[in-house]
């Protein structure tokens, strides 16, 4: 079975071919496939940083765990949102789309994790009474 990118490989090779006939010369044919190559590339590039981003968030969020119980302690950060950024919490509110906005204009786009500290709610469950 194929990986993804074996299977996007084989659709750009099967689209060059296509795409040049017979006629081609071996300029066209370089010229043509050097540009399918850097779109995939570009493609795969673009995957692998979000995998990252994704793995960074995860690492996050293990840290985080980790703190969690302290900081509900702390009047400062109990009931709000907090943002995390390498273990660390850098910054907190009571909006969420508020520090979102600041925490992005003071670091810059990166993996920021965002959480907010607090009880886990409880589930509710309601059943049937049975009567017998």
């Amino acid at each position: 079975m194929k990986t993804d990118h074996e299977e996007g490989y084989s659709r750009m090779m099967r689209t060059v071919y296509e795409q040049l006939d017979n006629n081609s010369t071996t300029a066209e044919y370089n010229s043509y496939f050097a540009e399918v190559e850097i779109e995939v590339s570009s493609k795969l590039e673009s995957k692998i940083k979000h995998e990252l981003e994704n793995a960074k968030l995860l690492e996050e969020k293990l840290l985080f765990k980790q703190k969690k119980k302290q900081l509900m302690k702390d009047p400062n950060f109990n009931g709000k949102f907090v943002a995390v950024i390498n273990g660390s919490v850098v910054d907190s509110d009571s909006d969420e789309s508020i520090l979102m906005k600041r925490v992005y204009a003071k670091y810059g786009y990166q993996p920021i994790l965002i959480e907010k500290i607090g009880e886990e709610p409880i589930a509710t469950v309601y059943s049937p009474n049975i009567r017998k």
